[in-house]
């Protein structure tokens, strides 16, 4: 199930840059299509809910798959990770 899920999120980050490249594109054209850019707003806005709901699926399986103490163990090793990459140039 990890895989599922994690290839939806794969899906909707690609959803989302297209929609991000596409209301930059609207923007830079004239006249401005403002029906357009409300339309992939909302499909951006959409992805980005989605891709939430998956990261927050992944992180609900990965809790009951582990357990709770090995899942606080792994929310350790990612903090000092993320603290880790935060501080390289």
């Amino acid at each position: 199930m990890h895989l599922a899920l994690r290839q939806g999120m794969i899906t909707q980050n690609g959803i989302m840059q297209q929609a991000r490249l596409a209301i930059d594109m609207y923007f830079d054209q004239e006249p401005l299509d403002r029906d357009a850019i409300n339309e992939e707003l909302k499909r951006l806005a959409l992805a980005q809910i989605q891709q939430a709901l998956a990261r927050s699926r992944f992180l609900l399986q990965t809790r009951e798959l582990l357990g709770l103490q090995r899942f606080r163990i792994l929310k350790q090793i990612f903090a000092r990770f993320s603290a880790r990459n935060r501080n390289q140039p």
